[in-house]
């Protein structure tokens, strides 16, 4: 009983040292060591350049077949603030397995955004970057903030790669990393499931309003990707 009830205790104690250490890692500041370099580029939003696309999603034997339809041809360029992989299982993950976070301007400088922290949410199927002062008093009270915050300079792109090379290129970016990214967005739909809602994308840099508690949340760009360069 005595040696069970120490087990116990052990592994209580390696569960909270590495649910600390996990924390802690995710919690840290990603850009100390990141080059200083501001992005003067504005994303560019114009008319799209392509028809629409059939696109295969997820493993061979459970790919679901979407229609994108093109709103906008898009350039940005700007530093990665986050990164989410998503599963083919979780959000729609088969269609966008990506959700990347970029910032220009003044979200693009180190001493900015190491007083900022960025999360990736995921409700139901709908997916969102969030963003929170670091000093508690600062999300309590925005008079207290280190400087007023433009909403306008980040935004969250959800990633359709259009090969394994694109999507390769996505999946070896790091928080702190320069990339630039060319494609269309769209409007994704599933006709082979009428219960499936259309996924439109935003078409606007003004739509970074939306509130959740102590937190703000970004409408999102959802991005046929068909060209990647990286910067470190």
């Amino acid at each position: 009983m005595l040696r069970a009830l120490i087990k116990f205790i052990l592994l209580v104690i390696i569960l909270t040292l590495v649910v600390g250490s996990v924390y802690l890692y995710l919690d840290r500041d990603h850009f100390a060591n990141a080059p200083q370099l501001i992005v003067h580029e504005q994303p560019l939003i114009g008319e799209p350049s392509a028809q629409p696309l059939t696109y295969q999603a997820g493993p061979n034997a459970d790919a679901r077949t979407f229609i994108l339809v093109p709103t906008a041809s898009y350039t940005i360029f700007g530093r990665v603030l986050s990164l989410r992989r998503y599963s083919t299982l979780d959000y729609d993950g088969d269609l966008a397995p990506y959700d990347l976070a970029l910032g220009w301007g003044q979200m693009s400088n180190r001493d900015v955004l190491k007083h900022i922290r960025f999360q990736h949410i995921g409700i139901d199927r709908v997916r969102y970057l969030s963003w929170s002062w670091r000093d508690s008093r600062s999300q309590k009270d925005p008079a207290l903030a280190p400087f007023p915050l433009d909403q306008r300079l980040f935004s969250n792109t959800q990633i359709i790669p259009a090969s394994p090379e694109i999507q390769q290129k996505i999946n070896s970016l790091a928080t702190g990393d320069f990339v630039r990214l060319r494609g269309q967005l769209v409007d994704a739909r599933l006709p082979a499931d009428p219960n499936w809602q259309p996924w439109k994308s935003s078409l606007s840099l003004d739509d970074r309003n939306d509130r959740w508690g102590d937190k703000e949340f970004s409408k999102d760009e959802l991005m046929y990707v068909v060209a990647v360069e990286i910067m470190r």
